[in-house]
C-alpha cells in the first residue's frame, strides 16, 4: 500500500475514532467540551504533513498534490461513512441533542425565546419569481398561433435570474 493510501486509512480511522470518542463520552452535549472535536485539526495536519514529508523525495510537486489528493480522498470517504454510521445508527438523536445544547447556550447568554426560535428555525425555501409567462401560459393565452412563444436568449434574462437568486442568498444571511 502506497504512503498516501496508508495516511489516508490512518486519517479516516482517526477523525472516526475521535467522533465516536466525542460521541460515547457525552463531550459534544457540553458547551466547553465540544470545542475538543477541534483537536483533529491539528491530528489532519500532522499526518499530511508526515505523509507529504515520506513522499517528497520522489515526487514533483504536481506529484505532490496527487498524493495529497489522494490522502484526501481515502480519508473522507472513511470519515463520511463514520459520519453516517455516527449520526444513524450509534447517536441518531445527534442533531437534536446539538440543536438542545445551541439553545441553551442562547439562552444563557441572554437571549429572548423568540430571537433562539426564529434563529434556530430553517430559512425558507427561496423561489423563483418569474416576470414572463410560462409557455404553457403564452400558448392557452393566444390558440392562433402554431407555437408558443420561446423567450429570446440574451443577457438580460440570465442577469435578472442571477439578481433573483442574489436576492435570495441575502435573505437567508438576514
Amino acid at each position: 500500500m502506497s504512503i498516501p493510501i496508508r495516511a489516508g486509512v490512518v486519517l479516516g480511522v482517526l477523525c472516526v475514532v475521535w467522533t465516536f470518542v466525542m460521541g460515547f463520552t457525552g463531550w459534544y452535549k457540553d458547551p466547553v467540551m465540544l470545542n475538543l472535536f477541534f483537536l483533529v485539526i491539528p491530528l489532519e495536519l500532522g499526518i499530511v504533513i508526515w505523509a507529504l514529508r515520506k513522499t517528497a523525495a520522489g515526487a514533483t510537486w504536481g506529484g505532490q498534490v496527487v498524493n495529497g489528493l489522494v490522502l484526501s480522498l481515502v480519508a473522507s470517504v472513511i470519515i463520511f461513512a463514520g459520519s453516517l454510521l455516527f449520526t444513524t445508527v450509534a447517536f441518531p438523536n445527534y442533531f437534536n441533542d446539538i440543536q438542545a445544547v445551541q439553545t441553551e447556550m442562547l439562552k444563557s447568554a441572554g437571549m429572548s425565546e423568540a430571537d433562539i426560535s426564529r434563529r434556530s428555525r430553517p430559512p425558507r425555501p427561496c423561489r423563483r419569481r418569474s416576470s414572463t409567462p410560462s409557455l404553457a401560459s403564452s400558448a392557452r393565452s393566444s390558440p392562433a398561433s402554431a407555437s408558443p412563444r420561446l423567450p429570446a436568449r440574451s443577457g438580460a434574462r440570465s442577469r435578472r435570474r442571477s439578481a433573483v437568486y442574489s436576492e435570495c442568498a441575502l435573505r437567508q444571511v438576514k
